[in-house]
């Protein structure tokens, strides 16, 4: 038997009617189809796991509990910040790629003395995560593929520190001013 949507999500349908343990991704697999996973069928359920979220299943995980159906706003809640921790994990490991990139690019750092040269200042950099509406998203997208010279990370810096000056915040006009010209900061790119 093959490993579909409907027969993962009928498990943990009958699972959460009996207010029972989640499964782990074997546990699952071996439910909805009657024999134990291997690594493509636990992929495939990943892949369905993801596609049932997206389409509105409040189906929440973590390692403690397993896969489950949240039944209470705090259960869905306890899903969401463990896949947001992963997602802020990924965004992490992207940041520090892209200074890998950076070095296989052949952009090394200047090992200059920073009492000398304002060149070598590290610019701390935090990677934000956050939700925009889809109307607005699509708008940014559609911006941004008639303007090849910006990307995600120059235009949202951009609007920050515009709003931030716009409301009175001291010592962002640098970082718009750059952000405008494409003049990237030293230090990490933002993800």
């Amino acid at each position: 038997m093959n490993l579909t949507t409907e027969c993962v999500l009928a498990v943990l349908e009958s699972r959460r009617d009996r207010k029972l343990a989640g499964l782990t991704a074997t546990e699952l697999v071996r439910a909805a189809v009657g024999c134990a996973p291997g690594p493509d069928e636990t992929r495939q359920l990943r892949k369905i796991i993801a596609m049932l979220r997206l389409q509105g299943q409040a189906i929440a995980a973590c390692p403690t509990k397993g896969y489950y159906l949240a039944d209470s706003p705090e259960a869905l809640l306890t899903g969401i910040n463990y896949l947001r921790g992963r997602a802020l994990h990924s965004l992490k490991q992207i940041s520090r790629q892209r200074r890998v990139l950076k070095e296989l690019a052949g952009q090394l750092r200047l090992g200059l003395d920073p009492k000398t040269t304002a060149l070598n200042k590290e610019i701390a950099m935090t990677s934000v995560l956050a939700e925009i509406p889809d109307e607005l998203h699509t708008q940014v997208t559609a911006w941004l593929g008639e303007n090849q010279e910006w990307d995600e990370t120059r235009l949202y810096q951009a609007a920050l520190a515009m709003f931030l000056m716009q409301h009175g915040v001291p010592n962002v006009g640098r970082t718009y001013l750059n952000a405008l010209f494409g003049k990237p900061e030293v230090g990490d790119e933002a993800v």
